[in-house]
């Protein structure tokens, strides 16, 4: 059996801890919410875009979307919609999962 904090192997052993780190921040978050008009009826068909990336969504039928793939740091979120203002917000996905529009 190897012992890792032997000392010869303490350099293996940061090593591991470094890379599991690494994996750690690396993991990719989703980010969901819904689109409601100012009476609170859901907006079908809203476009949701991540200002600094290429990825966004639509909202489906409940005024639900959902964006995957997006790392842990702030964005730009800006949503429209014919016949609506353009409504651009920032959030920071390392402490939500979860934004609103109304």
């Amino acid at each position: 059996m190897i012992n890792l904090f032997r000392p010869h192997h303490k350099n293996l052993t940061y090593l591991l801890l470094a890379l599991f780190s690494i994996t750690a921040l690396a993991q990719e978050k989703t980010l969901t919410g819904t689109i409601t008009d100012s009476e609170g009826n859901p907006v079908e068909g809203a476009n949701i875009f991540v200002l600094e990336t290429a990825k966004g969504a639509s909202t489906d039928e409940e005024g639900v979307y959902v964006i995957e793939g997006l790392k842990a740091q702030y964005y730009f979120l800006q949503v429209s919609y014919l016949g609506f203002q353009t409504i651009t917000k920032t959030v920071n996905t390392t402490t939500t999962d979860q934004i609103d529009f109304a």
